[in-house]
């Protein structure tokens, strides 16, 4: 009965070492799906009211979802503190502090930082756009890898822990 009982605890935990790898990826997918919807807002909001930079934030922040909403309230936190630091560098920062994306998604991210607050508001929705095309198509290699990469985690830990039930039985 004891070995039974080991049995099932070493398979499931090993099941649950790659259910939170798969957990990982599907984080990552609606983290770049939130982004998306946050870059879509910031460029109606640019677009039809181009609010200042702290406004625009601010409204992003009160209306995206997480982890969006964290990345533009750091934004707007930097913005009430003024000091040499440009706001590509604070728009970096809170990048880094998305932890859920990879870091080529942080790079397609980032020249967003360069344009923002900086331009005339066309120029901006049109570094937005681009932006949202590239987040776009790493959103759907995203949901592909996790629907893939989930099936495959959770398969291998899964037979990763019949076997290590059979070694050690």
């Amino acid at each position: 009965m004891i070995r039974l009982l080991g049995a099932l605890l070493v398979v499931g935990s090993c099941f649950m070492l790659g259910e939170d790898q798969a957990s990982g990826l599907r984080r990552r997918v609606r983290a770049l799906e939130a982004l998306e919807d946050g870059f879509g807002q910031m460029e109606r909001e640019i677009s039809l009211r181009l609010l200042p930079l702290p406004q625009l934030m601010e409204d992003l922040a009160d209306h995206s979802r997480k982890p969006a909403s964290g990345l533009f309230q750091d934004c707007r936190r930097v913005l009430d503190q003024p000091d040499e630091t440009g706001f590509d560098q604070h728009w970096r920062d809170a990048l880094a502090g998305v932890k859920e994306l990879k870091p080529e998604d942080r790079r397609l991210l980032e020249p967003l930082g360069q344009v923002l607050g900086r331009y005339d508001g066309q120029e901006q929705v049109r570094a937005i756009r681009s932006c949202r095309r590239e987040l776009e198509l790493a959103l759907e290699r995203a949901r592909e890898e996790s629907r893939r990469m989930g099936r495959v985690y959770r398969a291998v830990s899964a037979a990763g822990g019949g076997f290590l039930v059979i070694l050690l039985l």
